[in-house]
């Protein structure tokens, strides 16, 4: 179990990524920005991750497991489960424009679909909502997860990205719409 220090280094090192990312793309950030950033030594970094990947994927877990938690507690249905989601982006549009959006950051993209694949597939048995019973019915769970969660994560780009015009109820009927 980490102590305060060690959690608050962390997520000292979570901060300083996303203040970064505002600016640069991830794959042109390096580790010795991060610790200058932070004001933390080189040799503190590789205590706790082994590259700058383990640290986005720690932190696109922080995000995830944020959003999971208040999707969770609503027990979700279809319908609440999209506002849920769309709830949290809107709360969180900041961070998640910085995980998915800015700088062309693909990898960052790519890790988040991943997560919400994996969060999917962990708790379709579990969820009574329209697509946890698509998944249950399915040949292949696995696939389904991964082809829903990129399917959603692009909306949401979208809502957040301003591209569209779209209002927020417009966007929980596309979600729910690409569920059913």
């Amino acid at each position: 179990m980490a102590n305060l220090t060690q959690t608050r280094t962390k997520k000292l090192f979570e901060q300083t990524l996303m203040s970064l990312l505002e600016t640069k793309s991830f794959s042109s950030i390096t580790i010795n920005q991060l610790c200058e950033a932070a004001h933390i030594h080189r040799s503190t970094f590789y205590r706790y991750y082994t590259d700058k990947y383990a640290l986005l994927e720690e932190l696109v877990e922080f995000i995830s497991a944020d959003m999971y938690a208040k999707v969770e507690a609503s027990k979700p249905t279809s319908r609440s489960m999209s506002e849920e989601v769309i709830g949290f982006i809107e709360a969180n549009k900041t961070n998640f424009m910085n995980v998915i959006t800015k700088n062309g950051n693909y990898e960052l993209y790519e890790v988040l679909i991943k997560k919400v694949s994996a969060i999917m597939f962990d708790h379709y048995q579990d969820w009574d909502d329209d697509l946890s019973i698509k998944i249950r019915k399915s040949t292949y769970p696995e696939m389904m997860c991964h082809f829903y969660s990129s399917g959603i994560i692009e909306v949401l780009k979208r809502m957040v990205s301003s591209g569209d015009n779209y209002s927020r109820e417009e966007f929980v009927k596309i979600i729910d719409d690409l569920i059913k």
